[in-house]
């Protein structure tokens, strides 16, 4: 009989250890996917800071790391690599990057602001004259 209590007391013992174990593995898992969540809004929120638009210098701006085209103000001229901008200033110059030699692209205005809309307004009155 004394085997037996004792015996049944190891079972309770590790019956509760091993139920331990689980509860700190649930939290830890728990814990994984809180800590993942945070890092991708983290990440989208730098993206989203990075689609912002970015200051350009009359001689020239270098952006280390690239940022998107998008956040490169109109008419101001680039270099664009994989849909990134590392390299853009105000103004035409030689029409090269200086960080890479490549050619430099104009940006324009999306259609429905700024000069699109000015046009398309000045498109009407001189069809009403």
């Amino acid at each position: 009989m004394r085997r037996f209590a004792i015996l049944l007391v190891l079972v309770v013992a590790l019956a509760a250890l091993a139920g331990c174990g689980q509860k700190a593995a649930e939290q830890a898992q728990q814990a994984a996917e809180q800590a993942a969540e945070q890092a991708q809004e983290m990440a989208g929120e730098a993206a989203g800071a990075l689609a912002e638009a970015v200051e350009v210098a009359a001689e020239g701006t270098e952006f280390d790391p690239p940022v998107p085209v998008e956040a490169i103000p109109a008419g101001a001229w680039y270099c664009e690599m994989d849909g990134k901008c590392h390299y853009a200033r105000m103004t035409e110059g030689d029409g090269k990057c200086a960080v890479c030699g490549m050619d430099l692209k104009q940006k324009t205005a999306p259609m429905g602001e700024g000069e699109g809309e000015a046009a398309h307004e000045h498109g009407e009155e001189a069809a009403e004259s």
